[in-house]
């Protein structure tokens, strides 16, 4: 009897325990720990757009340099850094006019990026490729456009070892713009899509097609710009567009695609004027496969606030880098004191935790990876001459460790004294229930079966 009521005691004990330890599974409402930032460049504008890891741990960023205070003495900059931050090599390409780069991959022998140059091709400005070594050393460069405005945004590679590229096309009207490339560069085929609007980043369909996403007037009731997600085939031919947002501007800058076989999107999601100045919030949107809204969430303060990249973290949600508008001051110019942002959030969208970067004026972060160790790297660019006058952007990483999750293990150990109360208290209900039986056991007088026969009654 009392081996099974310890043992009830003990059931009913762990019961209770388990349920809370699960519930507490859960991460951290903390941001991690900053490990490092640098700033990069010199006395004028420099930019990173896109960062990716390489095999040795390290980094590569894209973007612009300027060797002068124009426009037109931009070149695309690569930067080699290590797992430090510390520069390794960097290396400039271009010509006579403006050059920079919005995306960058880490192929198996080298780099490919991809941006706009004015320098090179019929017109300007023109969809400007380079491919490099491990070391930064140019291979081939390509440009792709003709009449009119051919402008880059990003870069995949495709599941046949080429490449493809999305942005848009300027002719009569803005249009998105899609170009499938071999390894080599070569041009395969190319498709512009009859709508106004622009498309900023793209995937692989797991039917071997692609999807792209950015924005258009074209479906949009008000006459604002819509979200705008287009679905084609493996030959570039449209399959299906659909748009989405609301009564102002929505945009999106970047898609994902998701472990249950949809998509994420971010951008900004436009609210409204206040008193002359833009107002929105970053936006994440999840999609399914057929590009149908499953929900949507929205993130910021009461400014213009954008989401310009995320990452995916399988089975753990969504990470979003851009800008979060902290005020509007006219002595730092109309970008008024915009900070780096970070927005973590499960699965769901539910944010768990933010962050901001940042000095006195304009600072934006333009990438998100997540890094092998666990954490993440953020690239973009900060003024570095804090609102004095002039502006003076620096290309900027940030190195931000793992996040630390609060598992069942942790949970026990933190909450152990709660843990020994509870026994503490079961065990004396389990010790007071087992006395009061025994008690009532010897209240009963004992019976013993004896040997029948004749007795004479005791006086």
């Amino acid at each position: 009897m009392k081996r099974k009521l310890i043992f009830t005691i003990f059931f009913l004990a762990t019961s209770f325990l388990v349920p809370i330890i699960n519930i507490q599974h859960i991460e951290a409402q903390e941001p991690p720990a900053t490990e490092w930032t640098k700033t990069y460049g010199g006395s004028y504008d420099e930019w990173a757009n896109s960062v990716v890891q390489t095999n040795d741990g390290g980094f590569v960023f894209v973007g612009h340099k300027e060797s002068s205070g124009e426009a037109s003495s931009r070149d695309v900059w690569a930067v080699k850094i290590d797992s430090q931050g510390i520069v390794e090599w960097n290396q400039t390409y271009g010509g006579n006019e403006s050059d920079f780069a919005q995306s960058v991959l880490a192929v198996d022998d080298g780099l490919i990026m991809t941006g706009v140059t004015s320098s090179f091709g019929l017109d300007s400005p023109n969809c400007f490729v380079v491919k490099t070594s491990h070391d930064g050393n140019i291979q081939w460069n390509k440009t792709f456009g003709g009449m009119g405005r051919y402008w880059s945004e990003s870069i995949i590679k495709t599941n046949d070892n080429g490449y493809a590229i999305v942005g848009h096309c300027e002719k009569q009207q803005r249009e998105p713009w899609l170009i499938k490339i071999d390894v080599n560069g070569n041009a395969e085929w190319n498709r512009t899509y009859g709508m106004l609007g622009s498309t900023s980043c793209l995937a692989q369909t797991s039917d071997g097609g692609y999807i792209l996403a950015g924005w258009s007037s074209v479906g949009s009731d008000d006459g604002n710009n819509d979200a705008l997600l287009i679905k084609v085939d493996i030959d570039g031919n449209l399959e299906w567009k659909k748009n989405f947002g609301g009564t102002n501007d929505d945009w999106v800058y970047c898609i994902v695609p998701t472990s249950d076989g949809g998509y994420a999107l971010a951008g900004g999601k436009g609210i409204g004027p206040l008193g002359g100045d833009p107002i929105g919030d970053a936006w994440l949107v999840k999609v399914d496969s057929l590009g149908d809204l499953e929900w949507e969430k929205t993130y910021g303060g009461h400014k213009e606030d954008c989401a310009m990249f995320l990452v995916q973290i399988p089975d753990e949600g969504y990470a979003l880098v851009g800008y979060y508008w902290k005020t509007y001051d006219s002595a730092y110019g109309a970008w008024g004191d915009w900070d780096g942002w970070i927005v973590r959030t499960d699965s769901n969208g539910e944010q768990v935790w933010t962050k901001t970067f940042g000095g006195k004026s304009f600072d934006s972060l333009s990438c998100i990876l997540r890094t092998n160790d666990g954490g993440f790297i953020l690239a973009g660019q900060m003024d570095v001459n804090e609102g004095l006058g002039t502006s003076n952007n620096d290309a900027w990483l940030i190195k931000l460790a793992s996040e630390q999750r609060l598992d069942e293990t942790s949970w026990l150990i933190q909450n152990l004294h709660w843990v020994i109360i509870v026994f503490l208290i079961l065990a004396f209900l389990g010790g007071s229930l087992c006395w009061r039986m025994k008690g009532a056991k010897n209240e009963n007088p004992a019976r013993t079966l004896v040997q029948s026969g004749s007795y004479e009654k005791p006086n």
